[in-house]
C-alpha cells in the first residue's frame, strides 16, 4: 500500500460487502441528506451501488458522486433519479474530476456527507479539505494516514473517531486490468483483479459508539523486562497483550490499540514523535534503537 501511494497508484475499488458493513451502523445520519461521492464512478463503485439500492430506506435526499476518466474522453459527475433508477450525466468542464477541482468543490459545496475511499496518496489532502468545508464524513484510509500530524490531533480531540472497521483491519480492493500481474502473490486473492492490503480502516467524524475492544490485563511490571525510552519518561510495550496490570505511569504502546480504543479503561495522552516533552520530534529510542511508532497511554484511576 506505501509503494501504491509512492507510485501514485489509486485505483482500488472498495468491495460491497465492506462497505455494507460498515455504513449500516450510520444509517440515521443519512436521512434528509445530500450525499456525495466525489471518486466513484456509478460503473465500478460499492458506494454507488449501496446509496442507489438503499436511497429510499435511508431517506437520502440527493445522492451525487464524481470521478476522473477512466478511459473517457472527460471527467463526469452524476446524480441519481430515484424514478427512474437511474442516473442522469453530466461533463465536467472546470477541472479533471479530481475531488479538488473547481467544479468537483462546488459539489462538495452542495454535500452535507461525504462517503468514499479517496485515493490513497492524497488522503491527507483530502481530509484537510473535508475539514476545512465542514463536512461530514465516513471514508477509506490507511491506518497510518491516523498518526500523522494533521489527523492525530483531531483524533485525540475526538473530533474523527475510528469507524468500525474491517475485519482484521485487511481490506480486499478491485483492481483495474492495467495493474494485473503488479502485485506479488501473497497480496492477490484468488481472483487476479483482487488484491488485499493489511491496515486498512474507516474514519469518520460522526459521532459514532464502536464497542471498544476490552484487553484482558494478565502481565506483571518488572523493571527488567519494560524498558524506558532514551528521551521519554515512559515504558515501552511491543504488544497490546504485554500491557501491564499493576503499572499507572505512562506507556508506550502499539498504534493497534486505537481501534476501537477503551476510554473508560484508559487515557490517550499522544503520539510518540507529538509529544510536547519529546524535543527531538523523532520516535522514540531505547538504547539509541528507534522503536515502531508508539502510543501514549495511561491507565484510568476508579473510585
Amino acid at each position: 500500500m506505501n509503494r501504491a501511494k509512492a507510485a501514485r497508484i489509486d485505483e482500488f475499488y472498495t468491495l460491497f460487502p465492506d462497505v455494507e458493513l460498515e455504513l449500516q451502523h450510520y444509517g440515521n445520519f443519512f436521512e434528509g441528506k445530500v450525499v456525495y461521492c466525489c471518486c466513484d464512478n456509478p460503473k465500478w463503485s460499492s458506494f454507488c451501488k449501496y446509496f442507489c439500492a438503499n436511497f429510499q430506506k435511508l431517506k437520502i435526499r440527493r445522492f451525487i458522486c464524481s470521478w476522473m476518466p477512466e478511459g473517457e474522453s472527460s471527467a463526469q459527475w452524476a446524480e441519481y433519479d430515484v424514478i427512474s433508477q437511474k442516473y442522469v450525466y453530466h461533463n465536467i468542464s472546470a477541472g479533471n474530476g479530481c475531488f479538488d477541482c473547481p467544479e468537483c468543490i462546488c459539489l462538495m459545496n452542495m454535500a452535507d456527507v461525504v462517503v468514499t475511499n479517496p485515493p490513497f496518496s492524497r488522503t491527507l489532502d483530502f481530509i484537510e479539505l473535508l475539514i476545512a468545508k465542514e463536512k461530514k464524513f465516513v471514508i477509506v484510509c490507511n491506518r497510518n494516514t491516523i498518526v500523522t500530524k494533521k489527523v492525530f490531533p483531531l483524533l485525540l480531540n475526538r473530533k474523527v473517531r475510528i469507524g468500525f472497521g474491517f475485519k482484521g483491519n485487511t481490506a480486499c480492493f478491485i483492481i483495474p486490468p492495467s495493474l494485473y500481474g503488479h502485485y506479488s502473490n501473497d497480496v492477490v486473492r484468488h481472483e487476479k483483479n483482487i488484491v488485499r492490503f493489511r491496515d486498512v480502516t474507516w474514519l469518520t467524524n460522526f459521532e459514532i459508539e464502536v464497542p471498544s475492544n476490552k484487553i484482558q490485563l494478565h502481565r506483571k511490571y518488572s523493571q527488567h523486562k519494560y524498558k524506558k525510552y532514551d528521551e521519554y519518561d515512559a515504558i515501552n510495550v511491543d504488544k497490546l497483550s504485554d500491557i501491564p496490570y499493576d503499572y499507572d505511569g505512562v506507556m508506550g504502546v502499539p498504534i493497534t490499540i486505537l481501534d476501537k480504543f477503551d476510554y473508560n479503561s484508559f487515557e490517550l495522552l499522544g503520539l510518540d514523535r507529538f509529544m510536547p516533552l519529546n524535543k527531538s520530534g523523532r520516535r522514540f529510542t531505547i538504547k539509541g534503537k528507534e522503536k515502531y511508532a508508539r502510543v501514549l497511554i495511561q491507565k484510568r484511576k476508579h473510585e
